[in-house]
């Protein structure tokens, strides 16, 4: 299984439904592959619920952000 941890440039190309961006949606949902995306930058992309916001957090692992990690 592929491990990725995504960017928010990643999120919103899943939003904006680019063509690279959807592969790897599609690759999580099939169980090839699983994403990871940082609090930080779920708090950066989210702009409010919508039916394709939902569906992409559904396809992500969220990953806590230990203190550690954001004061380096």
């Amino acid at each position: 299984m592929r491990r990725l941890t995504l960017d928010t440039g990643a999120l919103i190309a899943m939003e904006r439904r680019k063509h690279r961006a959807l592969l790897m949606l599609d690759a999580a949902a099939r169980g090839e592959a699983l994403l990871t995306v940082p609090v930080p930058i779920v708090t950066e992309w989210w702009r409010g619920s919508t039916a394709l916001r939902d569906r992409i957090l559904a396809s992500v692992e969220v990953a806590p952000l230990p203190p550690s990690v954001a004061r380096a």
